[in-house]
């Protein structure tokens, strides 16, 4: 009976040396208020102008926004590394970032151990270490270590809890695209042109229709291109057109007459010499494809998603 007593009795003694892991859970906006004295204020943000912490027991989720959408990442407590995607740019292909996190003399330790970049498949190891400490109930000091003149120097920002809502997550597609890479469309670039003679009709000295593509070598996971039509000196058309890399697959993303608001076509196939990419909701076309011919020539052609209004341009290379 002794015996279990003191069992219980050193168990409780034990536990109560134990640090209880303080609750960060809150959403923290950036602030030019300055740190407790004897600390460097930072002359960014650390952790962006807005993050948000939700803990448990053995998890927490870090949301930071990215691009005006937010950015949920969920990490053991452990140490335990946490692969996650980072978006690219609307022509960039998406990153990936290794992180961890575990507590260290009460504060919160981030550390990003590697990151993969857009259109690369090496990670390259890093060892970038944030600590969010919290200071009192409505702030908490993120600290870093940043390099000025050739020599890392500790600085720290100041977040103070605020009320206002992170932006909405990332929506999820609707639409799961089929795996590819850019690098499977190393066929592609280059200036390609075909000339169409004026019809008959035409009345003397009708200059023919020039139809181009100008396709940029990959780079950042992501190509781009500019379309356009010409007769003459007139410009009848143009596109701004790109494909990246987005979440395991490819997009094709196009912006007729530089429209701000550009349409997304998905990757349905792709092989050695061919990319079909598709879009069933919009009205046309519906689908876009790429073909490099025995020839050397490229065959785009455009129709709906059943086959049917297609249109096909032949592409010689420049």
């Amino acid at each position: 009976m002794r015996a279990a007593f003191l069992t219980v009795l050193v168990a409780a003694v034990v536990t109560s040396t134990i640090p209880q892991a303080p609750d960060l859970s809150g959403t923290w906006a950036f602030s030019k208020e300055a740190p407790p004295a004897g600390m460097t204020a930072s002359p960014s943000a650390i952790m962006g102008a807005k993050f948000a912490i939700k803990q448990d027991a053995k998890t927490i989720t870090i949301s930071r926004s990215s691009r005006d959408v937010t950015m949920p990442v969920t990490y053991a407590l452990d140490g335990t590394p946490t692969r996650y995607r980072v978006p690219g740019r609307m022509c960039e292909g998406d990153a990936q970032s290794v992180e961890s996190t575990a507590w260290d003399n009460g504060a919160l330790a981030v550390t990003l151990t590697g990151i993969v970049s857009a259109g690369t498949t090496t990670e390259r190891t890093l060892n970038v270490k944030r600590s969010i400490r919290k200071h009192d109930a409505d702030t908490l000091l993120v600290e870093a270590s940043i390099n000025q003149q050739g020599k890392m120097v500790p600085v720290v920002a100041v977040y103070k809890r605020t009320t206002e809502a992170m932006p909405a997550p990332l929506p999820a597609s609707d639409v799961k695209g089929a795996p590819g890479t850019i690098a499977q469309l190393s066929w592609l670039p280059g200036f390609w042109v075909r000339d169409t003679p004026p019809p008959a009709t035409a009345p003397a000295g009708t200059a023919p229709l020039v139809t181009e593509e100008r396709w940029t070598p990959a780079a950042s996971g992501g190509m781009l291109a500019l379309a356009r039509t010409t007769r003459g000196a007139t410009l009848s058309s143009f596109e701004f057109l790109c494909i990246s890399e987005k979440d395991g697959s490819l997009v094709y993303t196009a912006m007729p007459d530089g429209r701000t608001t550009p349409t997304f076509f998905t990757l349905t196939s792709v092989t050695d010499t061919s990319v079909t990419f598709e879009n069933p909701k919009h009205d046309y076309p519906q689908l876009i494809r790429y073909t490099l011919k025995p020839d050397g020539t490229l065959e785009t052609l455009i129709s709906l998603s059943n086959g049917q209004r297609p249109v096909t341009v032949v592409l010689n290379k420049q």
